[in-house]
C-alpha cells in the first residue's frame, strides 16, 4: 500500500501497494518513498495525522507530462504564510500577466492587466485607463462615515519630502499631457483653462497667501486687497479694505445699458479723473444729465432735481412724478445752514436786501427803508423810491429815456430833489410854497401876476394867473422862466 499526494484536496490519498513490505526509514511521521530499492523518509517531506498536515522542505513539482510542468516553489519567508484553496469547485491558478502586473479574478480565472501595475521597488501602483465609449471611473471610491466623535479622511497622501525640485506636485490633474490643476508642496492650487490661468495659495517667496485668475489677484499680505497685477508698478486698479476702490489716471468707472450681457454692451454713464481733484461725467459727443432725488417709491412716483449740460447750456429742472410734489425753492443758497440767495417755485428771486418778481411784477431792490420798486405792466413803467443813491465816484450820472420823455414825479405835497445841485418841488400856488425853502429850490407857480420878468420876485396881487418857473435864491423866490 502507498499514498498521493492530493494538490486539490490537500491530502495523502492511498493508493495499491506496488511492491513488498519492509522496515520504515526515516523518523516517525516522515512519509516513506522508495529510496534505491528500500523505504527511505525524510525530514523534508512529513505528514501529521493529527493536524491533517503535510509538511514538505523544498518545491513541488506538478507534471502531467505535456510541455511544461508546474512548480510550488517556497522562498524564505519572513513570517508564517498559509494558503487557502477556494472550495471544492475552485482551482489554484498560476500568475497572470506581465511583470508587475496586479492579479485580478477575471470571471473565476487569475488575471493580470498591463494598466494595473506595482512596482514594489518604488512602492508605486500604476492604474492606466482604457479607452472608453461610456462613462467609467478609473477609481471609483466610496465609504459611509457612521460615527460623530471620528474625525475621518477620505483620502490621504502623507509625503516626506526630504528633498525635491520646485516644480513638484502633491497632485497634478492632465488631459492630454497638459497640465490642468495641481496642488504644489506648498499647498498652492493652481488651474488652466482656456479662460486663463487660477492660482491660489501661500507664496512663499512673497510671503503672501493670494489667488491669482489670469492676472486679477486677491492678495493677503498685511491688508487685504484685490488688483490687476501683483506688480505695484503694473496695477491698473485696486480694492483695498480701509482705502477703497482706486483706478488708474487714464480710466473710468462706468454703468451699462445691459443687466446681464455687459462685457459687450454699451458703457453710456463714464466717471473720469479730468485733473487733479477734479471729477467729470463725460461720453464723447453724448449730452449728459445727473439726477439728485428727494423722494423715490418706484419709477413713477419721485421727486428729484435733473442737472443737464447739453448745447442750451447748463439745465437746471425741477421734476416730479405720481405721489411727488414741487419743491418750495427751485435754488437754495446758504452760508451756515442761513439762506442768502433762493429763487422760489413761481421764479421769483430773494437775495439780502432784494427781491426780483411777484404776482404784479414787482422789482424790489433794497431794504424796506430804502428801495426801489419797478411795477412792470402792460400799460407803462414805474420807479418808485423813497430815495435812490447812483455813486458813480467821479464819472457823471446820466438818466436816459431812450428817446422817450423822462418823468420825475412825486406824490402830492413831496418833493423831487437834486442834491448838490437843486431841489424841485410840486407844482403849486404861491401860498403853497414850501414853508422852509433850500437855497436852489425849483419848482413851478401857477398864480402869478402877469408881467413878470427874469429876476422879479414871483407875486400875487390878488387876481395873478401866470404860470412861472421860479427858484429860491435863500431870500426870496424869482422868477427863471416863464
Amino acid at each position: 500500500m502507498g499514498y498521493k499526494f492530493n494538490p486539490f484536496t490537500g491530502n495523502l490519498d492511498e493508493v495499491s501497494a506496488g511492491g513488498g513490505g519492509g522496515t520504515p526509514g526515516g523518523s516517525d511521521t516522515q512519509v516513506q518513498y522508495n529510496n534505491a530499492g528500500s523505504f527511505g523518509g525524510s525530514a523534508d517531506l512529513t505528514w501529521n495525522d493529527t493536524a491533517k498536515e503535510l509538511g514538505v522542505g523544498g518545491d513541488i513539482n506538478l507534471d502531467d507530462g505535456g510541455t511544461y510542468s508546474t512548480t510550488v516553489q517556497t522562498v524564505t519567508p519572513t513570517a508564517n504564510r498559509t494558503i487557502s484553496f477556494p472550495d471544492a469547485t475552485g482551482t489554484v491558478a498560476l500568475v497572470a500577466g506581465s511583470n508587475q502586473a496586479v492579479q485580478y479574478n477575471s470571471a473565476g480565472a487569475n488575471a493580470g492587466d498591463s494598466g494595473l501595475l506595482y512596482d514594489a521597488t518604488g512602492g508605486s501602483l500604476t492604474v492606466g485607463g482604457k479607452t472608453v465609449t461610456t462613462s467609467a471611473p478609473v477609481i471609483n471610491l466610496s465609504q459611509t462615515w457612521n460615527n460623530a466623535a471620528t474625525t475621518f479622511t477620505g483620502l490621504k497622501l502623507n509625503v516626506t519630502n526630504t528633498a525635491s525640485a520646485a516644480a513638484s506636485n502633491l497632485l497634478d490633474l492632465q488631459v492630454g499631457g497638459s497640465s490642468k490643476f495641481n496642488v504644489t508642496t506648498a499647498g498652492q492650487l493652481k488651474t488652466t483653462s482656456g479662460q486663463g490661468d487660477i492660482e491660489t495659495g501661500l507664496n512663499p517667496a512673497a510671503g503672501d497667501f493670494r489667488v491669482n485668475v489670469n492676472g486679477l489677484y486677491v492678495v493677503k499680505y498685511g491688508n487685504n486687497y484685490i488688483s490687476s497685477n501683483l506688480s505695484t508698478g503694473y496695477r491698473q486698479w485696486l480694492f483695498q479694505p480701509g482705502t477703497g476702490f482706486v483706478l488708474n489716471s487714464s480710466a473710468y468707472f462706468g454703468w451699462s445699458d445691459q443687466n446681464f450681457n455687459i462685457h459687450n454692451s454699451n458703457y453710456d454713464i463714464k466717471l473720469y479723473r479730468d485733473d487733479a481733484g477734479t471729477l467729470a461725467q463725460r461720453n464723447g459727443t453724448n449730452a449728459q444729465t445727473f439726477r439728485l432725488y428727494g423722494t423715490y417709491t418706484d419709477a413713477s412716483n419721485y421727486e428729484r432735481t435733473s442737472i443737464t449740460r447739453d448745447s442750451s447750456g447748463l439745465v437746471i429742472d425741477a421734476q416730479k412724478g405720481g405721489t411727488g410734489a414741487d419743491p418750495t425753492n427751485l435754488l437754495d443758497l446758504k452760508l451756515g445752514g442761513v439762506s442768502e440767495f433762493r429763487v422760489d417755485q413761481t421764479g421769483q428771486i430773494f437775495g439780502a436786501g432784494f427781491s426780483v418778481g411777484t404776482a404784479a411784477g414787482l422789482l424790489k431792490l433794497g431794504s424796506s427803508t430804502g428801495s426801489l420798486y419797478a411795477y412792470l405792466s402792460a400799460s407803462s413803467t414805474q420807479l418808485n423810491a423813497q430815495t435812490l443813491f447812483i455813486n458813480t465816484a467821479a464819472n457823471d450820472v446820466t438818466l436816459a429815456a431812450n428817446g422817450k420823455d423822462l418823468l420825475l414825479s412825486a406824490g402830492s405835497g413831496k418833493t423831487v430833489k437834486i442834491t448838490h445841485v437843486a431841489e424841485v418841488a410840486s407844482s403849486s400856488t404861491i401860498a403853497g410854497l414850501p414853508a422852509s425853502p433850500v437855497v436852489g429850490m425849483v419848482t413851478r407857480v401857477t398864480d402869478g401876476d402877469s408881467g413878470l420878468t427874469f429876476g422879479n420876485t414871483v407875486v400875487n396881487s390878488g387876481a395873478g394867473a401866470t404860470p412861472y418857473l421860479v427858484w429860491y435864491n435863500g431870500t426870496n423866490w424869482t422868477v427863471i422862466g416863464a
